[in-house]
């Protein structure tokens, strides 16, 4: 049940000297607080993963949105590594992919390359989605379908959901941008947004895509985001 998606190829954009590092230090402290996800929730650094999926799911109003991740590593590693770097405990619950919980994550290793990270409270929801992905909400569905994990960056979230908890998930100095951001996705008429970004070697891409909700037709959106 994600409400918001962000997807990274970290190892590309965090290339020393690159135009990848040059486009996180335009982000700011939105590029800060990326970081510091990264390293909490993969517990690798940037430049050790190849690509990760965060999904954020919305607690009440006014709690923190709680992250789980599916994390790929550049390289494979020892199944010891991984367990290491989880500091958690085997915990025998019968399922196919064995999961490990810390005080506040619970793991599962697909493979020596690949894991999931999500809420210790969620860890039999992770270890059956593994080979039956949970389904999304519709908007999401259809936004997912329509985009490319080889883009540097992957946003896509429902502007009502997002507006409704986007001061408990950034810091304050972010809130401004955030509320700015959120009022061109007027979240009356529009149901789910992908914004996907790639730094090439000669041209910057953006990608906005936009699904309308029930009560607006496809046409009037259509005219008003071109205003």
């Amino acid at each position: 049940g994600v409400t918001a998606v962000v997807h990274l190829r970290p190892a590309e954009l965090w290339v020393a000297k690159s135009q990848g590092e040059e486009f996180r230090f335009c982000l700011g402290p939105l590029g800060e607080w990326i970081e510091t996800q990264i390293k909490e929730v993969c517990l690798y650094e940037p430049a050790q993963i190849e690509e990760v999926t965060f999904g954020l799911i919305p607690n009440v109003v006014g709690e923190q949105m709680q992250v789980a991740a599916l994390v790929k590593l550049k390289d494979r590693v020892q199944k010891s590594d991984l367990i290491k770097a989880f500091k958690g405990e085997y915990n025998e619950s019968g399922a196919q992919y064995p999961v490990y919980l810390s005080e506040k994550y619970a793991y599962v290793i697909k493979d020596l390359q690949t894991f999931a990270v999500a809420p210790k409270i969620k860890q039999a929801e992770m270890a059956e989605s593994v080979n039956r992905p949970n389904a999304q909400g519709t908007g999401m569905e259809a936004l997912l379908k329509l985009t490319d994990r080889q883009r540097h960056l992957v946003v896509m979230f429902e502007p009502t959901v997002l507006a409704a908890h986007v001061q408990f998930i950034l810091d304050k100095p972010l809130h401004q941008f955030a509320d700015r951001f959120l009022d061109f996705f007027n979240a009356k008429q529009i149901e789910t947004v992908a914004w996907s970004i790639h730094v090439g070697s000669e041209k910057f891409h953006s990608e906005i895509q936009m699904r309308n909700k029930t009560s607006v037709t496809k046409t009037v959106l259509q005219k008003q985001m071109k205003q």
